[in-house]
């Protein structure tokens, strides 16, 4: 940001201090030296494309689990709670975009 901030997004949806372990930050080093979190939270809007593509990624994971199903292959219980993370966030395209 121009005025000095950092602004991190996982697309994973992975918790912040996750992502800012991985990079070798904390969470004062996303705000300039003397802020003391007195920023609002900026919510930029999902461009269509964006939702979009999201929904593309989630789609392979259902493809993938419905030619397991085909072949007759049960699905593991970390591949079940992958579809239905999958189908959520499909669903939470649909209401980003109707909003």
């Amino acid at each position: 940001m121009d005025d000095g901030r950092v602004l991190v997004h996982c697309f994973a949806e992975c918790p912040i201090h996750d992502v800012l372990d991985a990079l070798g930050l904390a969470m004062a080093d996303l705000y300039p030296h003397g802020a003391h979190g007195d920023y609002q939270r900026e919510r930029l809007a999902w461009s269509p494309r964006d939702v979009l593509a999201c929904v593309a990624d989630e789609s392979v994971i259902v493809i993938m689990a419905a030619t397991a199903l085909a072949r007759g292959e049960p699905l593991s219980d970390d591949r079940r709670a992958r579809l239905l993370l999958a189908a959520e966030r499909m669903q939470r395209a649909v209401e980003i975009i109707n909003a």
